[in-house]
């Protein structure tokens, strides 16, 4: 009975544990892990079935692109460590039980309308406090308490 070709490609001998392409990328199997290297032998991906953990690296760049799709990260935990992240997008949806936020300055700049919505809200500030605008309007359905050393208006 005749393979096509196809599947006589796709067919792996047991014993062939190393494939490597004209160029010199590798892949080889390692036990429970496979490793795909490219031709200066440096590791790009690393598969272990033991524990299904993937890894990629690369020296320059990883780009994932879903040019008329979508883009999923669905994990327990997700860890981002670089010394610059820029994220351009059209709208940012971004839900939340609970945000954490640490960082040495924040600037922020809004073209439009800056607007918060809460039940409660606190600003504890250890120094200085200082709200600039051309019109400042404070309303309470209840008191307004200024409480300080001195006061001044005017």
């Amino acid at each position: 009975m005749m393979q096509s070709a196809t599947a006589r490609a796709l067919t792996l001998v047991p014993e062939v544990t190393t494939m490597t392409t004209p160029s010199g990328a590798t892949t080889a199997l390692d036990g429970d892990t496979i490793l795909v290297r490219a031709p200066d032998g440096a590791l790009l991906a690393s598969y272990d079935s033991a524990t299904g953990t993937l890894v990629l690296s690369a020296r320059t760049e990883i780009a994932i692109s879903s040019k008329n799709g979508r883009i999923s990260l669905d994990s327990e935990t997700l860890e981002i460590t670089a010394k610059t992240a820029r994220v351009k997008v059209g709208t940012w949806n971004f839900d939340a039980e609970r945000i954490l936020e640490r960082t040495f300055d924040a600037f922020r700049t809004v073209e439009g309308i800056a607007e918060t919505h809460a039940r409660r809200m606190r600003t504890i500030v250890e120094r200085t406090l200082e709200f600039c605008s051309n019109r400042t309007t404070v309303s309470s359905k209840e008191d307004t308490r200024i409480d300080g050393k001195r006061v001044l208006l005017g």
